[in-house]
């Protein structure tokens, strides 16, 4: 079973996330900010991080700079999921390492899709 950490400082994102991945063969943990998923992160190493941009405490962009210079963690696929749409902060998401994104209101299919390639 595929262990994905879901970052996401709106509890009903974290819950409706939670919801499109259930009934998949994954196991789901959630974390409000980049703080605490690097905590999660560090503890219990995810085969896959779901991660929104716009937190409080610390963002995605920084975190998943963090997760991707880290050698231990460096390997995990993130998926960005984001409302901004902002070419030009797309390209800092793949800058950073950022291996995908979805722009939300997230779709089931669409993101399943991501989360299939990005641990193949």
């Amino acid at each position: 079973m595929k262990k994905i950490l879901v970052v996401d400082d709106a509890q009903t994102v974290l819950q409706y996330q939670k919801l499109l991945l259930s009934g998949q063969d994954f196991e789901i943990t959630t974390a409000s900010n980049g703080i605490e998923a690097l905590k999660k992160i560090e503890e219990d190493p995810p085969d896959l991080i779901l991660m929104d941009l716009i937190m409080p405490e610390m963002d995605g962009l920084t975190c998943c700079r963090l997760v991707k210079t880290t050698p231990k963690t460096k390997r995990i696929p993130i998926i960005l999921v984001t409302t901004v749409t902002d070419r030009e902060k797309i390209e800092d998401f793949k800058r950073v390492g950022c291996d995908d994104f979805v722009f939300k209101p997230v779709k089931k299919v669409e993101l399943l899709l991501k989360i299939k390639k990005a641990l193949n």
